[in-house]
């Protein structure tokens, strides 16, 4: 039986049995596809300019910071590395950095920018960030607390060393201590002097850090914490139980992407498109998540 035959049977089998046909498309022809545009979009980002690297060197052309709660920060150009491949030319962001085109525009994490833009009337004595990434929290809030000492932690070594780049360029690096595991022991290790201010992100594991003993170190402290539900359904009604006699609770949702894209009020990008300015804004969240805000309780109001 000749090939083009059997095709022809096959596609008659298909049309014939349309449940089967419709079946095949909404799971392998569909998987299949979204893999081809999967390949192709990492194709061209990795072969061509990205509309990130274009948008940073048309309006952040010197790295640093535009707008929200750490204007004025500075990035190195290094963050960016060009080449050619195949005779084209290509950038690319180093992975380390996440979003960088949010973070120099000011647009990343605009969620907090209130909370941020609080507590920084507040004076604190040590600033403690678990899950430092690249530095943008550690650095940016160590240019906003001059006085404070500042501890980073993060596993990734390329992290650190990035940190530490990020400390020496904006030149605060005599006040942050970068190391990699931060444990229970580790923060009860740290003294709180007068008030402190806790930022962690670090995947779940939140869930084991602040223990009983943890929490009660802390009690001078205000605590920012990204919680990872998707990883355990249970970490934020945790986190709530386990500060509710010794801190204010109050949550923050983040944002999806496309809500970002249509709503975030960014000037610079007012010719963009939508899907423009999806990809230039987007945070690339697993879900919608959230941040809890802890501030210490009173001695008169706690249990």
């Amino acid at each position: 039986m000749s090939f083009k035959s059997t095709l022809k049977k096959a596609v008659s089998y298909c049309v014939k049995f349309d449940l089967i046909w419709k079946t095949l498309n909404a799971t392998f022809l569909q998987l299949a596809r979204f893999i081809e545009w999967e390949h192709h979009t990492q194709t061209v980002r990795l072969k061509g300019i990205p509309i990130e690297v274009e948008a940073i060197e048309r309006f952040c052309p010197d790295f640093i910071v535009k707008h929200g709660p750490f204007a004025g920060l500075k990035y190195p150009s290094s963050t960016i590395t060009r080449g050619t491949f195949n005779d084209v030319t290509y950038a690319e962001i180093n992975p380390v950095c996440g979003n960088l085109f949010p973070k120099l525009i000011g647009s990343y994490e605009s969620e907090l920018h209130t909370t941020i833009n609080t507590i920084s009337n507040y004076s604190y004595s040590e600033i403690i960030n678990v899950g430092c990434a690249e530095g943008y929290y550690t650095v940016g809030f160590a240019l906003k607390f001059p006085e404070a000492r500042i501890y980073a932690y993060d596993i990734k070594q390329q992290s650190q060393e990035h940190c530490l780049q990020l400390a020496q360029l904006n030149h605060c690096e005599q006040r942050i201590e970068i190391s990699d595991f931060c444990s229970p022991e580790t923060l009860l290790s740290i003294p709180i002097s007068s008030r402190g201010l806790i930022i962690c992100d670090c995947e779940g594991y939140e869930a084991e850090l602040f223990s009983d003993r943890v929490i009660a170190h802390l009690k001078k402290c205000d605590l920012l914490i990204e919680l990872h539900d998707f990883i355990d359904l249970n970490i934020s009604n945790k986190i709530k139980q386990q500060f509710a006699d010794t801190h204010e609770i109050t949550i923050i949702k983040s944002l999806d992407d496309l809500e970002k894209a249509r709503t975030y009020p960014i000037a610079e990008l007012k010719d963009y498109d939508l899907n423009d300015r999806r990809e230039l804004l987007r945070e690339n969240r697993t879900c919608i998540m959230d941040w809890v805000f802890l501030t210490p309780l009173s001695e008169e109001n706690s249990h």
